[in-house]
C-alpha cells in the first residue's frame, strides 16, 4: 500500500515537473515573440515616418499593420493571461491530482479488502481440501488396513492349506509306500504264479505235442497202426470218401465201430494208460483201400512199445479176414 502511494506521489510530482518546464518554455516563447516583434517595431518605426505619407497612400498597408498590430496585441493579451490560465491549471491538477489520490486510495483499499477476501476465500478452500485429503487418507488407511487383514487372513488360510495338502502329501507317500511293498509282494505272488503257469504251459505244450503216424489199410484186411491200436477195413465208398471197419484199442480190450466215417472227419478217443488223447483221420479213399495218419502224443510211441511188448508185437503188420 505504502508503495503504491509512494509510486503515484513519484508519478504526480513528475507530471508537475513536466507542466512547469513546457509553461516556463512557453513564457520564453512568448516574451522572445514580443521582443521580435518590438524590435521590428521598432526599426520600421523611423521609415515609417519618413515615409509616412507614401504609406497614408497605401490603405491596404494600413490594414495589414493594423491587423498585424491587433495579433500583437491579442498575442501580449494572452501572454500576460497565461500566468492566470496557469495558476488555473495547477489548481486543476491540484484538485486532479487530490482526486486521482481519492481514487487510487479507494482502489488500494478495495485491492486491500479484495486481496484479503481472496486470502480468505483461498485460506478456507485450502483448509478444505486439506480436510478432504486428510478424510480420504484416513478412509484408504482404513481400507489398507481392512486389505492388509484380509491378505493375512487368506495367507494364513493358504498356509493352513499348504499344511493340510503337505500332511496329505505325507500320508499319499506312506501309502505309496505301503502300496509299493503291498505291490511288489503282489508282484512277487504274481511273477511266481506266471511262473508256475509258463510250466503249466510248457508242460501242457509237451502233453499237447504230438506224433503223425501215417497209415494205409487194404478193404477187408486188418493192420495194427501202432502198439496198442489196430484197425479193420471192411467197406469204401468212393463216391462219398466214407470207410467202414473197427478199431480195437489196448489195453482197454475196446472194439470201436466205424461206420461210414467220413474222410478228413477225426475219430478221437483216450487210452486208459496215459489219459492223452489220439486222432485218426482217413485222407483217401480209393476202391480198394484207405489212406490216413494217427496222432499220437509225444510220449505215447513209447508207452505203445511198453504195451506191445507185454501184449502183441509192435511192428505194424496187415492180415486178412
Amino acid at each position: 500500500m505504502e508503495r503504491d502511494s509512494f509510486t503515484d506521489r513519484r508519478r504526480t510530482d513528475r507530471i508537475d515537473m513536466d507542466e512547469s518546464r513546457s509553461h516556463r518554455w512557453r513564457w520564453a516563447w512568448a516574451l522572445g515573440l514580443a521582443g521580435l516583434l518590438g524590435g521590428v517595431a521598432w526599426l520600421a518605426y523611423p521609415t515609417v515616418q519618413k515615409h509616412a505619407g507614401m504609406l497614408s497612400e497605401f490603405p491596404v498597408v494600413k490594414q495589414s499593420l493594423a491587423s498585424a498590430s491587433q495579433r500583437i496585441d491579442d498575442i501580449a493579451a494572452k501572454v500576460n493571461g497565461w500566468p492566470r490560465d496557469q495558476e488555473t491549471l495547477r489548481e486543476q491538477l491540484a484538485k486532479l491530482e487530490g482526486s486521482v489520490a481519492d481514487r487510487i486510495r479507494a482502489v488500494s483499499r478495495e485491492a486491500q479488502r479484495s486481496r484479503e477476501t481472496v486470502t480468505n476465500w483461498v485460506r478456507a478452500e485450502l483448509d478444505r481440501r486439506d480436510g478432504m485429503m486428510e478424510s480420504r487418507l484416513s478412509r484408504m488407511k482404513t481400507a489398507h488396513r481392512d486389505e492388509v487383514a484380509a491378505l493375512q487372513a487368506e495367507l494364513a488360510r493358504v498356509k493352513e492349506s499348504i499344511e493340510q495338502q503337505q500332511a496329505r502329501l505325507a500320508a499319499v507317500e506312506a501309502n505309496v509306500s505301503a502300496d509299493k511293498e503291498l505291490a511288489h509282494q503282489k508282484l512277487g505272488g504274481v511273477r511266481d504264479r506266471i511262473d508256475q503257469q509258463d510250466r503249466n504251459v510248457r508242460e501242457l505244450a509237451r502233453s499237447m505235442e504230438t506224433t503223425r503216424l501215417d497209415f494205409e489199410v487194404s478193404k477187408n484186411h486188418s493192420r495194427q497202426l501202432s502198439p496198442g491200436l489196430w484197425l479193420g477195413l471192411t467197406k469204401t465208398d468212393v463216391a462219398h470218401r466214407r470207410v467202414s471197419g473197427w478199431m480195437w484199442i489196448m489195453p482197454d480190450r475196446k472194439t470201436v465201430w466205424l461206420r461210414d466215417q467220413g474222410a478228413l472227419q477225426p475219430v478221437i478217443y483216450y487210452s486208459s494208460a496215459d489219459g492223452k488223447r489220439r486222432e485218426v483221420v482217413f485222407t483217401h479213399v480209393t476202391k480198394d483201400a484207405a489212406v490216413g495218419y494217427l496222432l499220437l502224443p509225444a510220449g505215447a510211441p513209447q508207452l505203445a512199445k511198453a504195451l506191445g511188448r507185454e501184449g502183441r508185437p509192435a511192428a505194424a503188420t496187415e492180415s486178412a479176414y
